[in-house]
């Protein structure tokens, strides 16, 4: 019986496509093979990595579709200017004081930056 990594070499041992990223697989119905390998297809089914392209009377084509890459990482991203959790504020000013007070409070969190380093 082959393993889970076994079979998914097998999807990308003939890359077909103008990318070479469509990854197809073929078995006949009634062959061993296939009755062997259907758990693993199964468990692959369910997570998304495998698609049933084409169902005929003999034969039933697989599509094996590579994981995305990317996500998340540790230690990935922009540093924090602050070395505690922080919050979005925001309230109501007279118009004529608006650029006074973004003023001040830019001075304030650039000072409370400084200081946290």
């Amino acid at each position: 019986m082959r393993t889970r990594e076994k079979l998914i070499e097998l999807f990308m041992y003939e890359p077909r496509g103008a990318n070479k990223d469509v990854y197809l697989l073929s078995y006949e119905w009634r062959k061993q093979s296939y009755r062997e390998d259907k758990p693993i297809l199964d468990e692959l089914i369910k997570e998304g990595l495998v698609t049933i392209v084409e169902r005929d009377l003999k034969t039933i084509l697989f599509r094996y579709h590579a994981p995305k890459q990317g996500g998340k990482r540790k230690g990935a991203g922009r540093t924090p200017k602050f070395k505690e959790a922080t919050t979005t504020f925001s309230c109501r000013v007279p118009v004529s004081k608006k650029q006074e007070l973004t003023d001040y409070v830019n001075a304030k969190l650039a000072e409370w930056s400084q200081g946290s380093e």
